[in-house]
């Protein structure tokens, strides 16, 4: 709004670049059928199928045993796309800075529950003096037995390529 504030507005939209591992489906003769593509992979290789390897929900017959035609388990029309798209994870947050000195921030982040289910509030304060910077935040989760519920951190900044501007008066 003027000089002295400031504030921030962000939006993260993130995937992992690493291979979903598949599924493993036992058959009713108790035989092994993997679901999706094997995740043990180079590394290089790993980062591109990790945008068409979920495997997808398999589809299962009255018993709850999967549905297996020509030695395949047979998966449910549609279920690979909505796989991958869990596999973005959404975070939100603000930012209020005073003077270019001190900050107060708030931000959400959402996992979706089949891929780790991690979600959580966070707030923070950071303070700025000369090329020092200190920040501190709280994550409070909303889901039970999350292992970042209730986390404190820390951090301190050094700014070393940033120069201060002095400006003279110039009389008139």
């Amino acid at each position: 709004p003027d000089q002295y504030n400031r504030f921030t507005f962000g939006l993260d939209i993130n995937k992992l670049l690493v291979p979903t591992p598949p599924i493993r489906v036992f058959g009713a003769d108790n035989q092994v059928f993997m679901v999706g593509m094997d995740n043990n992979v180079p590394v290089i290789a790993g980062i591109f199928q990790s945008f068409y390897d979920a495997p997808g929900r398999p589809l299962l017959d009255n018993s709850g045993n999967p549905i297996i035609e020509d030695g395949e388990v047979q998966i449910k029309s549609g279920s690979r796309l909505g796989e991958e798209l869990r596999e973005i994870n959404f975070g939100i947050g603000t930012e209020y800075l005073y003077n270019k000195t001190i900050a107060i921030r708030a931000g959400y982040f959402h996992e979706h529950y089949s891929k780790g289910n991690r979600r959580y509030l966070t707030f923070g304060l950071g303070m700025r003096y000369s090329k020092l910077g200190i920040d501190i935040s709280y994550i409070a989760s909303l889901v039970q037995q999350n292992p970042l519920a209730n986390t404190l951190r820390f951090s301190i900044s050094i700014f070393l390529n940033e120069t201060t501007v002095k400006r003279d008066s110039v009389d008139d």
